[in-house]
């Protein structure tokens, strides 16, 4: 026969409740595609040759989520009869932890490369300039030009080194104490002739002054990134809301929430990394949120992206509070 039992944790996992009779069909059907295969095959080589099994694979679950587990079987013989036993335990978490620490050792592998490559090209753009500058100040028209145009080109080019080492974490930063509330006024009011007059930019400052300690022009610039991609992922319009509050660890806290397209998983895995870009026919350089990314480590805090094609984005930056009396003058002190 093909009479199967499943444990109260084991519907739990699969999703399949009291009442319904569990069947291999139905089992199987949890797997997500991939895992089927992988699932049928340990299946038919533990009923003919005996051998247990033990397999990590992905579910996909009715209610749309997502889990891993770990499998672990083998046969038994009870009363004359062959039997399949096996376990089930949900590995999720630790998959999830797993991929986020791969994510960052690859995050910090290629900061690391690009550092040392944005150095070096800087020290080389460095000699460019000065050289440029002699050109330009030549007596022949000609000569001034061209030594204008490679000082435009170099300048460019600095400016790509720029967004390369604030990515790997080695740009020089000038932090000082700051009240986020005024950093995405003063943000909001950079950006609203930027963008198109079909966003709607709201601003939801907290009630009381959120101190943290940050460079202003770098702090700035992330905000204005944000809120450049916000406003790609709305090209019909729509609403952009920046926020800023202290968080449960008391931490300070930056948001900004878009009402867009929102993000597929698979490209949410990579919108930090350098050069990583959706944007087509060169309109964009993939540096932006690698920039932001590399900005806020480098800062001391954290930056989360959350979620979901065709529900929008929320971008949450958090920070180190500062003591808000070093905001006047006195000796500050990092609450981390």
């Amino acid at each position: 026969t093909q009479h199967m039992e499943w444990s109260p944790e084991t519907r739990r996992i699969l999703e399949v409740y009291d009442g319904t009779p569990a069947t291999l069909e139905l089992g199987l059907s949890r797997y997500a595609p991939e895992s089927q295969p992988v699932i049928v095959k340990a299946l038919r080589d533990a009923l003919q040759s005996d051998t247990p099994w033990e397999r990590e694979v992905a579910l996909a679950l009715p209610s749309g989520a997502s889990k891993w587990v770990r499998v672990t079987g083998k046969v038994a013989t009870v009363e004359g009869a062959r039997i399949l036993i096996g376990a089930f335990q949900d590995i999720t978490e630790r998959v999830r932890l797993e991929e986020e620490l791969l994510q960052a050792q690859k995050l910090e592998a290629i900061g690391r490369l690009t550092g040392g490559v944005a150095h070096d090209f800087n020290n080389v753009l460095t000699a460019i300039l000065s050289s440029a500058e002699l050109l330009e100040n030549a007596p022949e028209p000609r000569t001034a030009q061209l030594g204008g145009a490679i000082a435009k080109a170099a300048t460019r080019a600095g400016e790509l080194t720029t967004k390369l080492l604030a990515y790997s974490r080695r740009q020089v930063l000038n932090p000082s104490i700051i009240d986020l509330n005024v950093a995405i006024e003063e943000a909001i009011a950079l950006m609203t002739p930027m963008l198109d007059s079909k966003i709607e930019i709201r601003c939801a400052p907290h009630t009381a002054p959120v101190w943290a300690m940050l460079d202003t022009g770098q702090l700035s610039n992330a905000i204005l990134n944000l809120a450049i991609n916000a406003a790609d992922a709305m090209p019909n319009g729509g609403a952009l809301l920046i926020s800023t509050s202290i968080n449960a660890a008391g931490r300070a806290q930056l948001e900004v929430i878009d009402t867009g397209i929102g993000i597929a998983p698979d490209v949410a895995a990579k919108v930090f990394d350098p050069f990583f870009t959706t944007k087509t026919g060169g309109l964009g350089t993939g540096l932006g949120l690698s920039m932001v990314h590399g900005f806020v480590n480098q800062s001391g805090g954290e930056i989360e992206l959350e979620s979901k094609p065709g529900q929008g984005a929320r971008f949450t930056l958090t920070f180190p509070a500062a003591d808000a009396a070093a905001a006047h003058g006195g000796v500050y002190d990092l609450a981390v």
